[in-house]
């Protein structure tokens, strides 16, 4: 964490997506809010986070693109994001935050 205190070294992280049962066929989706994009287990991001709402304990992505960023290249769909706009900033941000990335990576 770079900005802010944390009571724990576990920081709860909310999502927009929620998976929903359909009662008729017993199988179950993922719903998504706004094309967001759910993080992938055991990937590596730069999280751009936001408090939840009326004292929630959970953290959420202060956007649907600009609030994440896999920074090893395991995330497929992020990889798939064709937004000009949106490589130009992940590579800023990766460059940013460079020497924090080769830091957690070497540990």
């Amino acid at each position: 964490m770079l900005k802010g205190a944390s009571y724990s070294d576990t920081l709860l992280i909310g999502q927009q997506a929620a998976i929903v049962a359909d009662r008729i066929t017993a199988k179950s989706s993922l719903q998504v809010l706004d094309d967001y994009q759910p993080l992938v287990k055991n990937a590596k991001y730069i999280l751009f986070l936001k408090k939840g709402l009326n004292g929630s304990p959970l953290y959420f992505p202060v956007g649907v693109y600009y609030g994440k960023f896999n920074i090893d290249g395991t995330d497929q769909a992020e990889n798939k994001i064709e937004n000009s706009d949106f490589k130009l900033i992940r590579k800023d941000v990766i460059e940013r935050f460079k020497k924090i990335i080769d830091e957690t990576s070497a540990s």
